[in-house]
Parts: C-alpha cells; sequence; structure tokens
C-alpha cells in the first residue's frame, strides 16, 4: 500500500506510520492509541490496518486510520461510502504539518508554502520535495476551510497563519480537479482563502495609497495569487511518484511545481452548467445596467479574484459577498430586499458572476471594488471616473460572456493606469473569448 505511493517503510518509520491489527482495543490494552477508535463503531474485518500520526503548527497530534478492508459502521446513514480512512474520537481538522517541512519550517530554510490533498499524497510530496519547499497535507480538498458562525467559509488557522508567511503558494489537488466540478469547487475556493490569507498585509497599505503605490500593491498580490499543480491524471500526486523511478521522483516533484499555473477550466457540470447557461441567456451587463439609475456604472466580467464589497445605490445600500467564484452561488447580504430584487439577485444568493461591479451614484463615488483590500485609493477612483464612460462602453460591448484577462487590477498592472492601453487589452480579450 505504501511503497505504491512512493513511501518507503524507512520513511513510513521516520513519520510514525504503524500496522495495527486491531484499532478498536481500548486505551489500557493498546495505550499507544489512546482507545481513540475504540468506541467508532468499526469492524472486526476491518479493525486491522495502518494509523498515520498527523501533526498541527503547535505539534498536537490527531490520528488517522486506514482500514485494510474498508468499512460501513452502524452510525453511517445507508447511502453513504464504505469508509477507506477514519479519524479518532476528538481528532484535530485533518490539517498535517509534513515531517521535512516541520524541520523547514523549524530552521527556516522553507520559502515556498505547498498545500497537497490527501493522506498519502501529502506523505510522498514531503519526502521528493524540493529542499526550500513546506509540504502541508489535507485531508481532503474541503479540508482546509470550514464554515465560520456567520455561514461564512474561513481558511483553517494553521493554515491561514502559514499563508501569511509565505508568498508563493501552490496546491496540488487529486487529477480529478479536472473531470468532478465538486473536487474543482473546492480548490477554487480554497485559491481564494488562500489568497486573502497571503494579501492580509497589503490591506492597510492599500488604504488611503495613490495610484502608483496602489499599481505597485496590486502587482504584489498578482504575484501572490496562489497557483495549482495539476496532474495529468485523474489520481494522487503519490500514484505518479509511486510508479516512477525513485531516481527521478526528486526531480519530477519539482517539475511539477515549477509548471504550477492557474487551476484549470470548471468541469462541465450537467445540471449546474444548465442552469448557469440559461441564466446567461440574458446578458449580465443589460439585466445589471437596465435597473440601475447611477451616473456612472461599469460592469467588467471576469473569475480571477477581485470583488465588490459596497456599491452605494439610490434606495439602499447592497452589500456583496465574494464574487469571484465561477458561476457558483455568491452570499448576498443587503439592506433592501427590493434593490436585490430589481438587480435579478435573491437575498442569500447571487445570480451573477460577475467579479468586478463599479458604481458611482449621483456623481459621488462609491466604489470599494478590490475585493482583497478594504478600500479604494482616492486615486484610484479618480482615474475610474475620468475614464468612466470609455470603460462603460467597452464593457458593454461584452454581453455578459467571461473574457480574459480584462480584470481592472491585471489591467492596471500591465498599463500603469494608461485607458488607451487598458482598452486595448480588453479588446484583445474581446477577440480571444470570440475566436475561441
Amino acid at each position: 500500500m505504501l511503497s505504491a505511493s512512493g513511501i518507503s517503510l524507512v520513511e513510513a518509520y521516520k513519520r510514525g506510520i504503524r500496522y495495527i491489527d486491531n484499532v478498536t482495543l481500548p486505551k489500557h490494552k493498546l495505550p499507544v492509541l489512546g482507545g481513540g477508535f475504540s468506541t467508532k463503531g468499526i469492524p472486526a474485518s476491518s479493525s486491522y490496518g495502518l494509523v498515520f500520526p498527523h501533526f498541527s503548527l503547535d505539534g498536537r497530534r490527531s490520528l488517522q486510520f486506514r482500514p485494510f478492508v474498508p468499512y460501513v459502521t452502524k452510525f453511517m446513514k445507508a447511502d453513504d461510502k464504505a469508509r477507506k480512512y477514519d479519524w479518532e474520537r476528538d481528532a484535530g481538522n485533518g490539517l498535517s504539518i509534513g515531517y521535512n517541512a516541520a524541520l523547514r519550517l523549524a530552521d527556516g530554510t522553507a520559502h515556498r508554502l505547498v498545500i497537497v490533498e490527501g493522506t498519502k499524497q501529502a506523505i510522498a510530496a514531503d519526502i521528493y520535495a524540493p529542499a526550500d519547499v513546506a509540504v502541508v497535507g489535507i485531508a481532503g480538498i474541503w479540508n482546509g476551510q470550514f464554515t465560520n458562525e456567520d455561514g461564512e467559509r474561513e481558511l483553517l488557522g494553521d493554515l491561514a497563519k502559514l499563508a501569511g508567511q509565505f508568498s508563493d503558494i501552490t496546491v496540488v489537488p487529486d487529477g480529478d480537479v479536472k473531470t468532478k466540478p465538486h473536487v474543482w469547487d473546492g480548490a477554487s475556493l480554497l485559491c481564494e482563502l488562500l489568497y486573502d490569507a497571503a494579501c492580509a498585509d497589503l490591506t492597510e497599505e492599500m488604504g488611503g495609497a495613490d495610484l502608483d503605490t496602489s499599481v505597485r500593491l496590486m502587482r504584489q498580490a498578482t504575484e501572490r495569487a496562489p497557483k495549482v499543480a495539476a496532474l495529468p491524471t485523474a489520481e494522487g500526486i503519490d500514484d505518479i511518484l509511486g510508479r516512477t523511478e525513485e531516481t527521478e521522483r526528486v526531480a519530477l516533484m519539482a517539475s511539477l511545481l515549477d509548471n504550477a499555473d492557474e487551476l484549470p477550466e470548471r468541469p462541465y457540470d450537467a445540471e449546474g452548467d444548465e442552469a448557469a447557461r440559461e441564466s446567461r441567456e440574458e446578458s449580465r451587463w443589460d439585466r445589471l445596467n437596465a435597473h440601475l439609475d447611477a451616473s456612472a456604472f461599469v460592469e467588467l466580467v471576469y473569475g480571477g479574484g477581485l470583488g465588490g464589497e459596497t456599491i452605494e445605490l439610490p434606495e439602499g445600500t447592497l452589500t456583496v459577498g465574494r464574487f469571484n467564484r465561477g458561476d457558483g452561488p455568491e452570499f448576498v447580504k443587503t439592506a433592501d430586499a427590493a434593490v436585490a430584487a430589481r438587480l435579478g439577485i435573491q437575498v442569500g444568493k447571487c445570480a451573477t458572476s460577475a467579479s468586478l461591479l463599479i458604481g458611482a451614484v449621483g456623481g459621488k463615488a462609491a466604489w470599494n471594488v478590490l475585493g482583497k483590500f478594504d478600500g479604494m485609493p482616492a486615486a484610484l477612483v479618480e482615474w475610474l471616473d475620468e475614464n468612466a464612460d470609455r470603460l462603460k462602453a467597452a464593457a458593454a460591448e461584452l454581453s455578459g460572456r467571461k473574457p480574459k484577462p480584462d480584470a481592472l487590477r491585471r489591467i492596471l498592472v500591465a498599463t500603469g493606469g494608461d485607458i488607451d492601453k487598458a482598452l486595448t487589452l480588453i479588446k484583445e480579450a474581446q477577440a480571444k473569448e470570440t475566436n475561441k
């Protein structure tokens, strides 16, 4: 089981992986496990297998059991899949600091953070990762985050701390991220949350900054965007490493990380994509612009990292959550349900995947469109004001399509605020989208 994942007995022993022939024994008979699995309802036919220790940043240990025979317990629902892994009672959050990663974090030699989905996948990656990489494992692609008491998704505390320490972050999901929408959604949201944490130190600097400083900060933010190492096949990185000659595994791992890029396109979801297609029949620009009486209003559609927090409207204030997760549902809070209704937005969810909304009401700039930052610099507001008509005209031509790369953040970085160059980029993006 381990050798097929590129994990030798020596490496397994160093990481405390052990074979247990009856994981359900009580604490006094199996003190090494502390009785953590004795009340889990594991059947006798599946009570033997491997136990993996996982450690958090503060050194807390959590145990995970990998039975040789997957099982269903009496506590599970009838339609639940047989368990391939199980956590001990009162286990941690599923985060695992790799053995080599712990050493590199301690001595300061880790300069890149790599988050790997899967238990054996993370161990294999930790063994063969370059010497400047700290590998952190998450049990599943959704396990690096949780829903807080406000109903919003949030990074695990350890991950948030680590993301704030690194400007080079890569996520390594299983290869099925290219075939399963649910896995893709988890990876997309994880990258977004990691991006927020990685850019946290730029937030205060953004407040009150002039245009040149804003462009510099946004360039830094762009460079910190997490990358995704997409595997060539629908399997885990451990499977690929396991069938590679041992002498070539380090080079393979290095190449995989060096070639990491943006998350691939979301896989087709027959039910969800059909609903999204019907929603897109009407142009997002036409739908929104028709219901807003504003002196200037711009929509630039792009799924890569910007989001509007507040837009002042004549009828009230609409507070919008994250607008940058593709066509998935976006959470919305509004002080005026009628405003949301006129926008075609259901209270609680947003029907559009727009990632950038810019609005001014009655000549008063009311913009806070950089979702990664708390405020909009006055110089940037002025730049938008001066060029609102031209941007509006360009945005209207998009007809609700999703061209790349016309995110304002990237346009500003690339053009230094030159409106003519910005419009050229938009037109190029439109042409590429049309040709595609």
